[in-house]
C-alpha cells in the first residue's frame, strides 16, 4: 500500500496489538466510504487492491483474537469499467406510453408535493438522470451558481445483496457502469433555483420510498400510473424531437454509444422531423433555372428537344 493510500486509513485507527479493550470500530460501511474517497484519484483495480490488502490484515488479526470479524472483506468492491453489453438499463425499447408530454410533466410536478419530491422529480425531468444516479448525488456533486450551473455524476445507488450480506439489505454507492456514465451536466438557471431553496430546507438523509412521493402527485395531477423511471424517457424524446443531435442525447444520458440511444430512442428518431433537408435544400433550390413560368409541358419539351438538334 502506498503512502497516499495508507493516509486514508489512518484517521480514528488504534494499533491491535496496544489494548484488547480498545478495538478499532471498523465496519464494512466504513471501508466501503474511505474506498469512496479513494475512488476519486486511483483506478479500481488499485482500490481492490487495497481493500484485499486491508482485509488480509483483518483476517491475520482475526486468527490472532484480535478481532471476531473481517468489515474489509465484506465491503463492496469498486467496480470495474465495463462494455454497455445489453444496452441501457431501459430494456429493448421506449414505448410511446412511457412517456410524459412537457404538459403532463407541468401537471406533476405542479402536484408534487413541494420540498424533496418536486426537487427530485423536477430534477430528473430536467436533466434525465437514471433513478439510481439521482438519488445516488450528494450537494458536492453540485455547482448551483447563477447562469452556470454544473451537475457531475461521479456514482449510482445499489440496493443489491452484497456476497455474504446477511440480515436487512443496505443501500451501496459504486462507480457508474461505464465510463460515459461518469459525466458532467449543465444545469438550466430554473433548476439552479428549485434546487437551492432546496437545499435550504434539506434534512441530513432520506430513505423513504419513491412511490410516497410519485403516486399521490400521480393521483392529484389525474396522470397514469408510471414510475420516476418515466421521467428520464420524457426528458431523452423531448430532446430528440427538439432535433438535439444524437451524441447531445447520448451524452445527456450516460449511453457508452449512440448506438445504445439509437436502439432504446429508435421510435422519437424515426418519427422526429426537425426541417434539416428543407434547410439545406433551400440553399440550392432558390437558384435552380426554369423552363417557364408555365411549368412544363410537352411542347416544351418538344422545343427542347429541335433546339439541341
Amino acid at each position: 500500500m502506498s503512502e497516499s493510500e495508507a493516509s486514508a486509513f489512518r484517521p480514528g485507527v488504534t494499533p491491535l496489538g496496544r489494548s484488547p479493550y480498545r478495538r478499532p470500530a471498523w465496519r464494512s460501511s466504513r471501508f466501503e466510504r474511505v474506498r469512496d474517497a479513494l475512488r476519486e484519484r486511483l483506478s479500481a483495480k488499485t482500490v481492490a487492491a487495497t481493500l484485499t490488502t486491508c482485509a488480509a490484515v483483518f483476517k491475520l488479526a482475526q486468527r490472532r483474537g484480535y478481532v471476531t470479524s473481517n468489515p474489509a472483506a465484506l465491503a463492496e468492491r469498486p467496480r470495474r469499467a465495463v462494455v454497455e453489453l445489453g444496452g441501457d438499463d431501459e430494456g429493448s425499447g421506449v414505448r410511446p406510453e412511457e412517456v410524459l408530454s412537457a404538459d403532463e410533466i407541468k401537471r406533476l410536478l405542479e402536484a408534487a408535493e413541494p420540498g424533496r419530491w418536486r426537487s427530485l422529480f423536477t430534477t430528473v425531468a430536467a436533466t434525465g438522470l437514471r433513478v439510481e444516479e439521482v438519488l445516488a448525488l450528494r450537494w458536492g456533486d453540485l455547482e448551483l451558481l447563477d447562469g452556470h450551473g454544473r451537475l457531475f455524476v461521479r456514482r449510482s445507488l445499489s440496493w443489491a445483496r452484497g456476497v455474504g450480506e446477511e440480515g436487512r439489505v443496505r443501500p451501496k454507492f459504486f462507480e457508474p457502469k461505464t465510463k460515459a456514465g461518469r459525466r458532467e451536466i449543465p444545469l438550466q438557471d430554473e433548476l439552479v433555483r428549485v434546487l437551492k431553496v432546496w437545499k435550504l430546507q434539506c434534512p441530513a438523509s432520506e430513505h423513504d420510498p419513491l412511490n410516497q412521493g410519485l403516486h399521490p402527485a400521480l393521483r392529484r395531477a389525474k396522470l397514469r400510473q408510471v414510475n420516476v423511471k418515466t421521467l428520464r424517457h420524457s426528458f431523452a424524446s423531448g430532446l430528440i424531437l427538439a432535433g438535439a443531435p444524437i451524441t447531445e442525447v447520448q451524452h445527456r444520458l450516460g449511453h457508452a454509444s449512440p448506438a445504445v440511444t439509437l436502439r432504446v430512442y429508435s421510435h422519437w428518431f424515426r418519427d422526429a422531423e426537425t426541417g434539416a433537408a428543407d434547410r439545406f435544400a433551400a440553399g440550392f433550390l432558390g437558384s435552380v433555372p426554369t423552363l417557364g413560368t408555365t411549368g412544363v409541358t410537352r411542347g416544351n419539351v418538344k422545343a427542347a428537344k429541335l433546339q439541341r438538334k
